[in-house]
């Protein structure tokens, strides 16, 4: 069983959708767009499966089940400068 990965748009950073399917699946979906909470920012990111990555296995720590949301969140419609790190 694999796992979807995408990047965050803020930080560039890979994180784990935590969606899980096998190879077969993956490449039999649609193009739809998802929705995967970022524990790099924070935010919620809406995203395409072309934008998405499979992969056969990734180690525990970089589930996103283990992965830290900041505690610190946007408000609404408030602007913050992002850089890639």
């Amino acid at each position: 069983m694999g796992v979807l990965m995408i990047t965050c748009p803020h930080t560039a950073r890979e994180f784990a959708t935590g969606i899980q399917m096998d190879k077969h699946t993956f490449d039999r979906l649609p193009d739809v767009l998802a929705h995967s909470r970022c524990p790099h920012c924070g935010l919620q990111h809406n995203w395409w499966k072309r934008e998405a990555r499979f992969v056969d296995s990734i180690a525990p720590d970089r589930w996103v089940e283990a992965q830290r949301i900041p505690t610190t969140m946007l408000a609404a419609g408030e602007q913050r400068p992002w850089r890639a790190t």
